[in-house]
């Protein structure tokens, strides 16, 4: 029987204190050991088909370093945490340019990494990542040149979004900084409240409407604030503290909020999930769903992987249970991917799970690469994209 640490959290690469970033530092709570379930047995009604594969640089290793691709136009951008930023036709997997962020140092040219971190964003032209030494890269997406590169207030673990003139991005020190998209000089900033003891994650912001910019913060509160100024239109708690210590109490919001049909969707560590009207900023409802990953909403459906790496499926309307999947407790399961009439998720061991979006059967299973997966996958028309703790990055679809 596969046994595993349990700190609280079902990613293996999250590390709660923000200076433990390696998977050897899982633990520092305690020895408590979980049972990791087995790989599902059930009758496959498809094979995946693996469409191409590149090896984009070493990849995330051992270390928290979430660097999902992003997809512009055919081309996918990817990046390992070294410093490599490679551009990949999405349809026959071969590269278009690359480039290395990574500083040369000494007389034998040796490399200091660059610590990319938090994944790739694209607009207008323009390819842009994040980095734990806290620096952001504006790079031409079309050539692969380095535009410019700046200096945040912080470290850079979440994917920076970008809406007109401006770049949004949360540091972990707690800085919600927006850039102009010319040069990355600051146009705001405005400070978020980061308790003692937090995640090492941060959700990336939203923009509604091109007037508001709405962010999820270490405290469990979500904000909304004005696009231009950066002036506070109202905060609302999403995590209620629970439990007697300081650990049962986390309640950071690291999904990326999401804004539909004038509700807004936000997701909190532990244990909520809220649907609030945005004009307002009242709680519609509130159900107990607990996670870190991005999720989900369409117009009748929430999908999402909860903290223990159960998959449910609720109505949006009143957050009623459609279907729960419970068949990967403790595999370290990503986010959910809608594509066609299927959930895709993948996990820490290799494996990419497809399930019927109606029922939340299995339908398909295999695995893809024994370096696990932590980034939660991409979706490009029929096309999932992946890229493992060790770089690979593969386009498969059914």
């Amino acid at each position: 029987m596969r046994m595993r640490y349990s700190l609280i959290v079902s990613l293996f690469s999250i590390s709660l204190l923000s200076g433990c970033s390696t998977l050897s530092s899982l633990n520092p709570f305690g020895e408590k050991l979980e049972v990791m379930a087995p790989v599902p047995e059930f009758a496959a009604e498809f094979s995946q088909r693996q469409i191409w594969e590149k090896s984009v640089g070493k990849g995330s290793g051992e270390y928290f370093s979430t660097l999902r691709p992003a997809h512009d136009n055919g081309t996918i951008y990817a990046a390992d945490r070294q410093g490599t930023v490679m551009a990949i036709d999405a349809t026959s997997g071969n590269t278009i340019w690359e480039i290395q962020l990574a500083e040369s140092v000494g007389l034998l040219s040796s490399r200091k990494s660059a610590l990319l971190s938090g994944g790739v964003s694209v607009y207008n032209n323009r390819v842009y990542i994040g980095s734990e030494r806290g620096i952001l890269y504006s790079i031409d997406s079309a050539t692969g040149q380095l535009i410019w590169e700046v200096q945040a207030a912080g470290e850079i673990v979440a994917r920076p979004t970008i809406e007109k003139d401006k770049i949004m991005l949360v540091t972990t020190n707690g800085k919600l900084q927006v850039l102009n998209i010319a040069d990355g000089t600051e146009v705001w900033r405005a400070d978020l409240d980061v308790p003692v003891l937090s995640l090492r994650g941060q959700s990336s912001p939203i923009t509604v409407e091109d007037k508001f910019v709405i962010v999820g913060g270490d405290n469990g509160r979500i904000n909304a604030f004005t696009f231009d100024l950066g002036q506070l239109v109202w905060q609302e708690r999403v995590a209620e503290p629970l439990g007697a210590t300081e650990i049962d109490q986390l309640g950071d919001i690291d999904a990326q909020p999401v804004f539909h049909n004038g509700i807004l969707y936000a997701i909190a560590f532990n244990n909520m999930l809220v649907a609030f009207d945005f004009n307002s900023g009242e709680a519609l409802w509130r159900a107990e769903y607990g996670s870190i990953r991005d999720f989900i909403v369409t117009d009748d459906v929430i999908y999402l992987t909860d903290q223990n790496d159960h998959i449910y499926a609720l109505n949006t309307s009143d957050y009623q249970l459609i279907w729960k999947q419970d068949g990967l407790n403790k595999r370290f399961v990503t986010a959910p991917a809608l594509v066609g009439n299927n959930i895709v998720v993948a996990d820490g061991e290799g494996y990419v799970f497809w399930l019927n979006k109606q029922t939340g059967a299995f339908v398909a299973s295999e695995q893809l690469d024994r370096s696990g997966f932590v980034a939660d996958p991409l979706t490009v028309n029929t096309k999932v994209i992946l890229q493992a703790r060790k770089g690979s990055v593969y386009a498969i679809e059914r």
